[in-house]
């Protein structure tokens, strides 16, 4: 059987937050705020954060998210994504955008900071660059 995956990368000038799962349960996190951290897991959370991908519909993402020739482009200093998963049932998803986001990319950010007991920054959501954010 192959290897669990469990990987988020985020970057821009400033903005960092990278999650790796190195081993079972044993992760390493970084962002500009708190730097790098090893973390580690119980089989627990990591079992809810199976469940939660299967709810917010990862395993249907697009592999690619970008603009079209015709859509408004984004600034060159904008945001990066790299979102790697494998199951332990085998279930593989890449994905990765540009300043371009899956409807639930924002969910996705909060099951990792849930799992790895990183305070979620509602203030930080990931808003597609033609489109408005919706005001609370």
């Amino acid at each position: 059987m192959k290897k669990e995956v469990i990987s988020l990368n985020i970057t821009a000038m400033v903005y960092l937050y990278e999650a790796e799962m190195l081993e079972k349960g044993k992760f390493v996190f970084q962002n500009l705020k708190d730097g790098q951290r090893e973390i580690s897991v119980s089989q627990d959370k990591i079992d809810k954060f199976w469940q939660q991908i299967d709810f917010i519909g990862v395993w249907d993402w697009k592999r690619k998210y970008e603009y079209g020739k015709y859509e408004i482009q984004p600034p060159t200093d904008g945001v990066d994504w790299i979102l790697k998963l494998r199951s332990p049932d085998g279930k593989v998803k890449y994905a990765a955008g540009y300043e371009k986001y899956p409807d639930t990319f924002n969910n996705l950010v909060e099951i990792f900071d849930e799992l790895l007991g990183n305070k979620y920054d509602p203030d930080n959501k990931f808003v597609n660059y033609d489109e408005e954010e919706e005001e609370c």
